[in-house]
């Protein structure tokens, strides 16, 4: 397997592959109309190039031969409202597996990539925001050692949807 951060020539297939992920991952819980709308509004590859081009912005993907198995969205977001530790802060915008490879490995090559990109950017923590149901997620993150901090509310659709802010101290 081999990561590598995205250029404008995956925008496509990372497009593809981000919203696939993403219904996959809840599609079972959410509205269809919800789900639509927030696939549609958010999974464009005007938005993945529009992220690709912004400096803020890192994905990194992780491909075995030619077939993307996962992907993070790195971003650098401050959330002073929540987050009170000061100095840079990336958030984990995104992180998945396609669904065939989850518990393969995946997620972890993913966190140790972002650790490292955190680390060698003179992060001071690395937040994010996961679904309270999500609880393998949330065991996932707490095994990295992030922390719940926070409440926070996602919206899909005109679903309000309760979420945790979890932070992991970087240094």
């Amino acid at each position: 397997m081999e990561l590598r951060y995205a250029t404008i020539k995956d925008a496509k297939k990372l497009c593809q592959f981000a919203r696939q992920a993403f219904y996959d991952s809840y599609a079972w819980y959410n509205d269809e109309q919800d789900m639509a709308a927030y696939l549609n509004g958010t999974f464009t590859i005007a938005n993945i190039e529009e992220d690709i081009h912004n400096p803020q912005t890192k994905f990194i993907l992780l491909w075995n031969n030619d077939e993307l198995c996962g992907y993070v969205k790195l971003a650098w977001n401050n959330r002073p409202d929540v987050i009170h530790t000061g100095g840079k802060q990336l958030e984990i915008a995104r992180l998945y597996a396609g669904k065939q490879f989850i518990g393969k490995g995946v997620g972890k090559l993913l966190m140790e990539a972002s650790i490292d990109y955190a680390i060698q950017n003179n992060a001071n923590c690395i937040w994010l925001d996961v679904w309270k149901e999500n609880k393998r997620a949330i065991q996932f993150y707490t095994k990295w050692g992030f922390e719940i901090v926070n409440n926070w509310t996602f919206v899909l659709g005109n679903d309000k949807q309760d979420d945790y802010i979890m932070v992991k101290a970087i240094g």
